[in-house]
């Protein structure tokens, strides 16, 4: 998906909300009109994440930067949802069709997006969004698929979004080493740091290397960038039966690529919900190859 006017629109807000506590006046107008010049000379077709790394480089040159800003959100956020872990898992496994739930569940783990809400990320709301998780339905058709799709299947691949989200995606890998034992589970992971994207010690915070082999993409930008990965995640992608990608930054930077890709998500921005034709906040639950999207903002 190339960005639209919607992206830069947002984008250029929140690296704008990003300097405006800073003290330093002259610093703080001459980062902001380098950041426009990072939208006048982003290169054609690039999905928006990819532009964010140029925008980090900008900011770290005049107020300087920590590797990872966001650590200590992201490990608060792990250890917020691991202590809600075995209260959703009790959940799930008493459904009857824990796969399901499990998919419900973790798609409302989508909701944990500093860079989509900030400060508005609201723990007591997402617990409101747990207990409603269940009313919240899965495609009926591209779940039957998904199944379809498990069931030949030998090798499984779960793109990661945001850490803390990364707990929540456990119970659906939980649920396929219980009811397709022989499925190789493959965990993919930011190779660097991106927003509040998962890394792999987020992932080993969350137990994954005990149920999945756990790679990392070997970028720092958001989502995917197919142009961007390790030879170790571009094998992972490649020789997976089935792919199950969380979260917007994935849907962007991976839709039209080809691959048996089931993207699930929270619709959290203007252009997701007039590409859907949903309400803000809707889950979504749809699969790259019979996905028929009406981007206007293209």
């Amino acid at each position: 998906m190339q960005y639209g006017f919607t992206c830069l629109e947002c984008l250029i807000r929140m690296e704008l909300d990003r300097i405006r506590e800073q003290a330093d006046s002259e610093k703080r107008l001459a980062c902001a009109k380098e950041f426009f010049g990072v939208l006048a000379n982003a290169p054609e077709g690039v999905a928006p994440p990819f532009l964010v790394p140029a925008f980090d480089a900008v900011y770290d040159r005049y107020f300087g930067g920590e590797t990872d800003p966001q650590r200590m959100l992201k490990q608060r956020a792990g250890e917020i949802m691991l202590e809600r872990l075995s209260a959703a898992r009790e959940a799930v496994f008493g459904e009857e069709d824990p796969l399901y739930a499990a998919l419900q569940y973790s798609r409302i783990g989508n909701y944990i997006d500093f860079a989509a809400f900030g400060s508005q990320v609201d723990f007591g709301h997402l617990d409101e969004l747990l207990a409603g998780a269940r009313s919240r339905p899965i495609d009926e058709g591209e779940y039957r698929h998904f199944r379809d799709d498990l069931a030949a299947a030998n090798s499984f691949l779960l793109i990661t979004d945001n850490a803390g989200e990364i707990v929540l995606d456990r119970l659906v890998l939980e649920v396929l080493r219980r009811d397709y034992p022989g499925l190789d589970l493959t965990v993919c992971v930011r190779g660097g740091p991106a927003l509040n994207d998962a890394l792999r010690e987020d992932a080993e915070a969350a137990g994954i290397p005990a149920l999945a082999r756990v790679v990392d993409n070997g970028s720092c930008i958001g989502g995917m960038e197919l142009g961007s990965l390790s030879a170790e995640s571009r094998e992972a992608l490649d020789g997976a039966s089935v792919i199950l990608a969380k979260g917007q930054a994935n849907l962007e930077t991976m839709l039209g690529c080809g691959y048996n890709v089931y993207y699930l998500f929270l619709c959290k921005c203007a252009r997701d919900t007039e590409m859907f034709g949903v309400p803000a906040m809707t889950g979504m639950f749809l699969n790259d190859r019979r996905a028929r999207v009406d981007d206007p903002l293209r």
